[in-house]
């Protein structure tokens, strides 16, 4: 009988129909009278048995057919079970090299199975090892291996530079990204690992994803890289970075900021070969120079919010390519970023700078502007004394600026609470408080302000609805095809009967929630109230609920049915872990570290960095503006 080459990946994988065609040839041709020791032919025996075991058969089988099926594949894991209980240390070289190499998984995972380990010695597998068929990954998934064959790949993971993309898979990559757990020799110790890593780092096959990595990581108690290693790591990286960028062609993108004196709109934004071109007038500056209109422009002439005052600067999922989210690797606790991040995290620091001189130009300091802020403008709109802040003065380095700021954004912050705790600022307490100021921790004055979406339902309806993986928004008569179902209801006219069978039962279930519905014309539509409120959640993460009262009716059902959940915070949860992007490495490997590097002195001797540093913390001091004078705009409205 040959070998056809039977494969079981899932119960959802597109090839099982056409596996289940070859297996039924297969069942068919069995005979139980017939050695078989042929072993891509016991492997695809065992795949057949997979698909049988999870209950996945043809649709045209008819129930005898299938129950005679069912009583001949029942048989396979007794003849699986007798070829693999004779393998030896003497056979396994041989039968290895015969193993086609899309069943070598299938092979190991059988190898544990029946325990075959125990009549295989260290010496032979080491022997193994050496051979070309032989994958460590294969080995690596499965504990008892591992346990059993411990010094041998302690070895072999010494001796292979490329072992050290497995480590890092398994201890510092997002385990999201891939299905496997990795298992690692009890005797391979922290210095083992650290030599592994740097084998890799000078080896002529390293790939800049890891290497970024490792220097971007952070130690626990399952994976320590002393900070030596990853600074070669990164000046490795480096180095690799520009040979690449100097030898290859790409797209570039970027952000350029202009102020100009003959334009008449404050501000015109357009799209030119990949880069944001921002302009913005100075007559508008120079006609508009109280401080309440220099702090709104931050809002409605750089955008730095939307008009629920959400950080627009925070990384969103949605403006991610598919590439992005899928491709490449991702350290498990990085904070995720994409080109439109990038793109809107250039534009924000020359927004920053430019204003910054724009405003120098008609005598105007911004620090003046934001201590105005803090010490007269909410006293006398919202009757809150107490608030002061101090900020460095023009005559300061960087450096210095700097290391003033960090510690004034943890000061706002205390005072923030406090007021909120007490509804006073006692100087005299803050003056006592040394702890750490954590932004979950920093109240609201309001109660529920955030929405956030969460469980299953909301995990379906919005894949259904708004992603361009669903298989919703295809339709084969339609010439136009649209990226989203939404989309494609709102544009066309369609009937449920229109569609195939696979994508009914999730309009039905849709249906059913009542999240679309079937007009009198037997059209779909879209019931926009509620998915308007999905929409926002699935673009923004977050909604505030003062800004959309009119749904409270839309918002009290989502909340019964556990699609949503409240917070409440200043700070909304994708704003603070931007903010923790920032100012910390406790929360992301790939973080800025603005707090800590200029509270410990590690910051780096380059002025140009301070000043870039320096307007960042100065547009988070402006983004806690905009988040405080929303909170008592807010209560004052109540």
């Amino acid at each position: 009988m040959n070998n056809r080459g039977i494969k079981y990946y899932s119960s959802d994988d597109l090839s099982c129909d056409y596996y289940l065609e070859m297996a039924s040839k297969v069942i068919e041709e069995f005979t139980e009278d017939e050695e078989y020791w042929e072993i891509n032919k016991i492997i695809e025996f065992y795949n057949i048995h997979c698909y049988f075991k999870n209950e996945i058969y043809l649709l045209k089988w008819k129930e005898d057919e299938k129950e005679r099926y069912k009583t001949i594949v029942k048989k396979f894991m007794k003849i699986i079970g007798k070829y693999f209980s004779q393998i030896d240390g003497n056979k396994m070289i041989n039968i290895l090299s015969a193993v086609n190499i899309d069943y070598l998984d299938d092979f190991w995972k059988l190898f544990d199975k029946f325990k075959v380990y125990k009549s295989v010695s260290g010496e032979k597998m080491a022997a193994v090892m050496l051979h070309a068929q032989f994958r460590l990954n294969d080995i690596l998934v499965y504990k008892n291996l591992v346990e059993c064959y411990k010094e041998e790949l302690r070895k072999y993971l010494l001796a292979h530079d490329n072992s050290a993309e497995l480590i890092l898979m398994q201890y510092v990559e997002l385990r999201e990204y891939r299905r496997q757990q990795y298992y690692f020799p009890t005797s391979l110790n922290e210095n083992d690992k650290e030599t592994i890593l740097l084998n890799y780092i000078n080896s002529m096959s390293v790939n800049i994803n890891y290497l970024r990595l490792i220097y971007e990581s952070q130690n626990d108690s399952e994976m320590k890289i002393s900070d030596k290693t990853k600074l070669k790591a990164r000046r490795k990286h480096d180095e690799k970075v520009e040979d690449l960028f100097s030898n290859s062609v790409g797209v570039s993108y970027g952000s350029q900021v202009t102020f100009s004196n003959k334009q008449i709109e404050e501000k015109k934004i357009n799209f030119v070969d990949h880069e944001i071109h921002a302009s913005y007038s100075t007559l508008w500056i120079k006609e508009n120079l109280d401080y309440p209109t220099l702090l709104n422009n931050f809002i409605y002439l750089f955008e730095f919010t939307d008009m629920q005052f959400r950080f627009q600067h925070v990384n969103k999922f949605i403006y991610m390519g598919i590439f992005e989210k899928l491709m490449g690797v991702k350290g498990k606790k990085e904070y995720l970023t994409g080109t439109a991040f990038n793109q809107l995290k250039g534009l924000a620091i020359l927004q920053m700078i430019s204003y910054y001189e724009e405003l120098k130009r008609n005598n105007v300091q911004l620090e003046s502007v934001i201590k105005w802020f803090f010490e007269e403008y909410l006293k006398n709109e919202f009757d809150v004394d107490g608030f002061y802040i101090s900020l460095p003065s023009e005559k300061s380095t960087y450096l210095e600026k700097c290391r003033m700021i960090i510690s004034e954004l943890d000061s706002i912050l205390k005072q923030f609470r406090m007021f909120v705790d007490d509804k006073e600022i006692d100087h005299e307490l803050l003056q006592l408080s040394s702890e750490h100021m954590f932004l979950k921790d920093v109240p609201s004055l309001l109660e529920q302000k955030y929405i956030y979406p969460i469980g299953k339902e909301y995990e379906k309806v919005s894949h259904c609805l708004f992603s361009d993986q669903s298989m919703l928004h295809y339709l084969a008569k339609l010439d136009t095809q649209y990226n989203a179902f939404y989309k494609l209801l709102q544009n066309e006219y369609v009937r449920v009967e229109e569609f195939e069978c696979y994508q009914v039962s999730e309009i039905d279930w849709l249906i059913d929630l009542g999240y679309i519905y079937v007009d009198k014309q037997g059209f779909l539509k879209c019931n926009i109230r509620k998915v308007k409120i999905v929409k926002e959640l699935y673009d923004n993460e977050v909604l505030c609920r003062y800004y959309t009262r009119q749904y409270d009716d839309i918002i009290g059902e989502l909340d019964e049915r556990g699609v949503i959940s409240y917070g409440t915070s200043l700070l909304s949860i994708p704003e603070q872990n931007y903010l923790n992007y920032l100012l910390n490495k406790s929360e992301y490997s790939n973080g800025m570290d603005l707090r800590n590097k200029y509270v410990h002195g590690t910051q780096a001797t380059d002025e140009k960095v301070h000043e870039q540093d320096y307007f960042t913390l100065l547009r988070i001091l402006i983004l806690f503006i905009i988040k405080i004078n929303e909170e008592f705009c807010l209560v004052d409205k109540k």
